[in-house]
């Protein structure tokens, strides 16, 4: 059915899940526009509250973009901010760190765990090859990074605070597409930050 997802548990058993739902019209009416860029957009609300629409985190052009917004809330002054990542699947774990930099302001660390057991038999065949590329992408590219432990291997991601870190009240949207590296996002706010994160996962 349309509304229902089929899964593999880690039986190999197939179980059929419901979808969450996409929300519509996601952006305030009242939101004035201040910046554009690659699945995201910076807003003014009213009383001056900032709104940081994050569609999905692209590999294209955000160092720019997190570059001009915060120089305007520098200029601006410091309000609250709204992160909206409600309907963000993820994307680049590179943007997600930049964003990171200038949100929380204490160097901070982040970690990826590739376990000791085969996951193959949990894969449909389209996807064995991809995970296949994961291993030389983390191998080789993030070799630096890797740190050997009982449970597997270990890739340790640190972010350090920019000057200009944001140091207003954080308010998190968050639903049931929120997912990827977008939770990677989520986690590190609620546990290095004073966000507050609102919605279901």
């Amino acid at each position: 059915q349309n509304d229902q997802l089929k899964i593999s548990n880690l039986q190999g058993k197939d179980q059929k899940v419901l979808k969450p739902k996409k929300e519509m019209n996601l952006v305030p009416e009242s939101a004035i526009l201040i910046r554009k860029g690659k699945d995201a957009s910076f807003y003014v609300l009213q009383d001056s509250v900032y709104y940081l629409r994050m569609e999905a985190f692209s590999r294209k052009k955000y160092k720019s973009f997190y570059r001009s917004i915060f120089k305007y809330v520098q200029l601006h002054g410091e309000h609250d901010l709204v992160l909206d990542l409600r309907d963000n699947l993820g994307g680049s774990r590179s943007n997600v760190e930049k964003l990171l930099s200038y949100l929380v302001n204490e160097k901070i660390s982040y970690t990826i765990v590739r376990p000791n057991e085969n996951l193959k038999p949990f894969l449909i065949d389209e996807n064995r090859k991809r995970f296949q590329l994961s291993y030389f992408f983390f191998d080789y590219k993030d070799f630096c990074k890797r740190e050997k432990r009982a449970d597997g291997v270990a890739f340790v991601y640190p972010i350090k605070p920019k000057k200009n870190v944001f140091s207003g009240s954080i308010s998190v949207f968050v639903n049931g597409y929120t997912a990827s590296s977008s939770t990677v996002t989520v986690s590190n706010l609620r546990q290095h930050s004073i966000a507050v994160i609102f919605g279901q996962q």
